[in-house]
């Protein structure tokens, strides 16, 4: 049986990290992109289109005809997504493409949800189990577009999963997320101001991520499901880490900036069901991960050297 999947936001930070392993299972792989991207995969096909354009959705599904959709692309911008307007857009973006894609056959979906999903208030986050009491619009939306897109699958008789994610790190992450941030401001020699760093979190390298992904997409798994390492992490271990390999442990300030208002404490996976379900377990240890994003960031500064940047 011909598998093509429809990857929406696919050069985006995790998206694009799904499309090799989405090839290596046989899928014929095509990609949104809302500006001309030329990709370096010959394996797959590009499609310009502005997503929030709902009446484009039907003509892009007649034109693909894709079997599978992951569904990834949403508003990201990093510091402003989390009580941005634009979530809401996104949400009636995505019910439009959904049911466009089962107006034209299409039978399974997954979507990519987030672990703003639960009350982090619990610490560790099981699906069904840990209250879903999500305190940012981004987190209520996207718990919306959950429960709306399910409904929907179920009312054509498709199944869907949605995999909500934890922490991803690694290439290409927003340069002013916490691991961006530490490694380019220790690279030029500066200081690298954090919090106390004792608050624990589940990091997954991004690689790790897009091949979780592409096999809950390929299984037949329905319904939330978590997509992290299940390994916790303080904050302060991941910094010190990278100062290590950089010799900047002098430049490291914890406790030099507070902690976030209402920042839980301990925001964990609990991966059982990716793990016995699905049958996927990460691979990539947490220091050889850190490794490759180093390397990944100093490539590009000296790039940016060479250019005048």
């Amino acid at each position: 049986m011909l598998k093509r999947v429809l990857v929406t936001g696919g050069f985006g930070f995790i998206g694009q990290h799904t499309l090799a392993p989405l090839i290596e299972r046989g899928y014929d792989v095509h990609v949104t992109t809302l500006q001309s991207h030329a990709s370096s995969q010959e394996k797959i096909t590009v499609h310009s289109i502005d997503l929030l354009d709902c009446n484009k959705h039907l003509a892009l599904m007649k034109q693909i005809r894709p079997t599978h959709l992951l569904h990834t692309a949403w508003y990201t911008e990093n510091g402003k997504f989390w009580d941005a307007v634009e979530n809401v857009y996104w949400l009636k973006a995505s019910i439009s493409l959904a049911e466009a894609f089962y107006t034209e056959g299409g039978q399974r979906i997954l979507g990519l949800g987030t672990c703003a999903e639960y009350d982090w208030n619990e610490g560790v986050c099981v699906e069904g189990k840990t209250a879903e009491n999500p305190s940012s619009l981004y987190g209520k939306v996207k718990k919306s577009a959950y429960e709306c897109l399910n409904a929907l699958a179920q009312s054509k008789s498709r199944n869907l999963a949605w995999a909500r994610i934890f922490f991803p790190y690694g290439p290409g992450e927003a340069k002013n997320r916490l691991i961006p941030y530490v490694i380019a401001n220790l690279l030029q020699g500066n200081h690298a101001n954090c919090t106390h760093g004792n608050q624990i979190r589940d990091f997954l390298h991004v690689s790790d991520m897009g091949h979780a992904l592409a096999a809950v997409l390929d299984s037949e798994v329905t319904g939330a499901i978590n997509i992290g390492s299940g390994s916790p992490v303080k904050i302060r271990e991941i910094v010190t880490r990278i100062a290590q390999k950089l010799d900047g442990e002098t430049l490291v300030k914890f406790g030099s900036i507070p902690e976030p208002p209402h920042s839980p404490a301990k925001i964990l996976a609990n991966i059982d069901k990716l793990k016995n379900e699905v049958g996927w377990t990460p691979t990539l240890p947490l220091d050889e991960g850190l490794s490759s994003t180093i390397s990944w960031w100093r490539n590009l500064e000296m790039m940016n050297l060479i250019r005048g940047e």
